[in-house]
């Protein structure tokens, strides 16, 4: 009798380490929420910053800069004193902005800026280059009086006559000349005023704000005394709940010792019960085969006489019942979708390799009328079917028909060329059989291209896809991992047997490179040894009827 060692129980009383912690935690948490000092709230209340990144105080308003010349206001016409009443750089960016909408280029600008400020060109000369520059004329802005003034300049450039000209116009314009001296006089004056009332604000609020830093620095100041007192008196505390701990965790560490033992020794009894349990179940084991061999014996002993007595006609019918009325062997069904599990991939890699044949069917507006050759486990019809094009599909493999059908795919088991002989002439849009013509025989493939042919309307698509054997990976060892390949086709061969049976408008399509890095190099032995090693390893030809 095999009797079970009970384990020896903890005492009710040990100490519980993470409850321990839970309650040190808590105390802590405790002295914080009790503590009366929040520096990190003070100082968030005392110092804010603004988006800028700048230092704020509460109360204090932004204040705009401070405007010395009115602002420029974009229009679709001006009149010369428009842009007269600006000076300096701010006179030029306008320019720029009226006339050719645009903001100065650099050389432009430094250029223009240079001429101004040493008197060699004034504002009219600016902006008449300006409006009369080809990119001014392309933007055609309408100024008022502009044109007139821009000749009288030019009349000064004349030697001797302009000299005289503008000697003539400056003591008729002397008096307008002297009043605008006075109107400038008195505007520098107002902005001089102006300017010192702002500066006269300015620091007024520096001293208001320099007053409030010094205010802030106090309280911060007394704030770190308050805090430095109350970190000595809980650091004090934590060494005290930390002598505490270390106590307790010693104590607990002798407990886990003792009952590490106890354990220790219950789990070497529960290991020896163990294997004499398994030595009996195993001796129970090797009887009980020992009785099943002997019945099976005796067994097909009565076995073999009722056959005998049955006669020959029962024996032979006995095996003739298992066999499938098609003469298909289910378990080859089963072998061939276990090869296509292990080497043909993924269900979803497979449906994203076939999307390149979508831009095929879209361009030649076929949105029904497609047939799937071969259609295996269906993940073409699947690609087609989330595109809203009807399509169908045959197939030999049983299995394969019954998982498509599962998915509510219109799949029927049918052998191709027989499945075509009962359809009509020119009664489908487009045929594709991927991966099937290198199972078949030269005879049996140039009659499934006829019956295809027949079966296609005129402008009808045929896609087939199949290994690329000018890969020599392929042809020479990838092609054979499905045995039921018979030969594989060179591209240039398909392209030949395609057109001998009328096929035209041929198209030729690599797929599936390599995914190994390639062998560096370019020279012509290197290139070529990329090409037949590390190039397509299948390829599609895209067929038509005309």
């Amino acid at each position: 009798m095999i009797t079970e060692i009970p384990r020896t129980e903890t005492r009710t009383d040990e100490i519980d380490l993470a409850e321990l912690m839970d309650r040190i935690r808590a105390r802590a948490e405790e002295r914080r929420a009790n503590s009366l000092i929040d520096t990190a709230a003070i100082l968030y209340r005392l110092l804010q910053t603004n988006d800028a990144g700048e230092l704020t105080w509460p109360g204090a308003d932004a204040q705009s800069e401070f405007p010395l010349q009115p602002e420029f206001v974009a229009k679709e016409s001006y009149d010369t004193a428009d842009f007269l009443g600006y000076n300096d750089r701010i006179f030029v960016l306008n320019a720029y902005r009226g006339i050719l909408k645009r903001e100065p280029d650099d050389a432009g600008y430094v250029q223009f800026l240079a001429a101004l400020r040493s008197g060699r060109l004034n504002k009219i000369d600016i902006l008449a280059k300006l409006r009369f520059s080809p990119e001014g004329r392309t933007q055609n802005v309408s100024i008022s009086g502009l044109q007139g003034r821009a000749r009288l300049r030019q009349l000064y450039r004349v030697p001797v006559l302009g000299y005289f000209a503008e000697l003539a116009v400056g003591v008729l314009r002397l008096p307008s000349l002297l009043a605008n001296h006075r109107k400038l006089e008195a505007h520098a004056a107002a902005q001089d005023e102006r300017l010192a009332g702002y500066l006269g604000e300015a620091m007024a609020r520096v001293d208001q704000k320099v007053s409030a830093l010094r205010e802030a620095q106090r309280q911060i100041a007394q704030l770190n005394q308050q805090q430095i007192k109350a970190l000595f008196r809980e650091q004090r505390e934590l060494t005290e709940d930390q002598n505490r701990l270390k106590q307790q965790i010693s104590n607990f560490q002798g407990q886990t010792d003792n009952q590490f033992a106890a354990h220790k020794l219950a789990d070497e009894i529960q290991l020896e019960k163990r294997q004499e349990l398994e030595e009996f179940v195993a001796n129970q084991i090797v009887q009980k085969l020992q009785r099943t061999r002997a019945e099976l014996v005796l067994q097909e002993r009565r076995l073999s006489l009722l056959l005998e007595q049955r006669g020959t006609d029962t024996a032979a019918s006995a095996p003739s019942e298992k066999q499938p009325a098609d003469g298909v062997d289910p378990l080859m069904d089963l072998l061939y979708i276990s090869l296509e599990d292990q080497f043909r991939g993924s269900r979803a890699d497979i449906q994203d390799g076939l999307q390149v044949y979508l831009p095929i069917l879209s361009a030649s507006n076929i949105r029904d009328g497609v047939l799937d050759v071969g259609c295996g486990r269906g993940e073409w019809l699947e690609v087609l079917k989330d595109q809203g094009i009807a399509a169908s599909g045959i197939d030999v493999n049983r299995l394969a028909v019954e998982q498509c059908a599962r998915l509510q795919l219109d799949v029927r088991k049918a052998d191709a060329i027989s499945h075509l002989q009962t359809l009509s002439d020119g009664s489908l849009n487009c045929i594709t059989a991927f991966h099937f013509v290198e199972h078949l025989p030269l005879q049996t493939l140039a009659r499934f291209l006829d019956e295809s042919l027949r079966v296609l309307r005129t402008g009808g698509v045929l896609i087939l896809e199949t290994p690329n054997p000018e890969n020599f990976i392929v042809g020479g060892c990838n092609f054979y991992f499905d045995p039921t390949h018979r030969n594989p086709l060179p591209p240039l061969t398909m392209q030949c047997i395609l057109e001998s049976r009328g096929f035209a408008r041929l198209e030729t399509i690599e797929l599936h490179p390599m995914i190994a890095e390639k062998i560096k190099g370019d020279d012509e032995l290197t290139k070529r040894f990329n090409k037949y090693f590390y190039g397509p390893m299948d390829y599609a030809i895209v067929a038509r009827k005309v």
